[in-house]
């Protein structure tokens, strides 16, 4: 169920790619967030409303994202969270980063035959799902 303080859709981050939410001490937004959050993985609860910066070090080393916590549930023995963005900016850095950790997942899951070498299963991926990847809010 949505409220106006939850996004309408998510992106679901790949369960096998590591994020990194940490708490921040701020106010939560008072604006509501765009219509496209964040679903991901994590090994400890978060409070709903609680601001997290979102990074993946391994992916995109220098990129760091502000978010709210929009709901938190126990999931697979750790947690599952919905995370909602209040900026345009944000939602577009975390769009950015997921393309990069779908890209990931999908490069260890399926090996380029069409295209080898390192970029092969990003110009794969590219062609096959960037069409369709979620565009809600930007």
């Amino acid at each position: 169920m949505t409220s106006n303080r939850n996004p309408v859709h998510y992106m679901q981050h790949p369960a096998n790619i590591s994020l990194e939410l940490t708490p921040l001490h701020k106010q939560s937004c008072a604006t509501p967030p765009l219509p496209l959050g964040l679903i991901c993985n994590t090994d400890k609860p978060f409070h709903t409303g609680g601001r997290v910066t979102i990074a993946a070090p391994k992916q995109a080393p220098d990129l760091c994202i502000e978010g709210e916590i929009a709901w938190c549930r126990a999931h697979s023995g750790g947690y599952q969270v919905g995370v909602a963005f209040h900026s345009s900016d944000d939602l577009y850095k975390i769009r950015m980063l997921e393309q990069l950790c779908h890209i990931e997942d999908y490069r260890r899951t399926h090996p380029s035959r069409n295209h080898p070498g390192q970029q092969g299963a990003a110009l794969e991926w590219i062609e096959k799902f960037a069409a369709h990847f979620p565009t809600d809010g930007l």
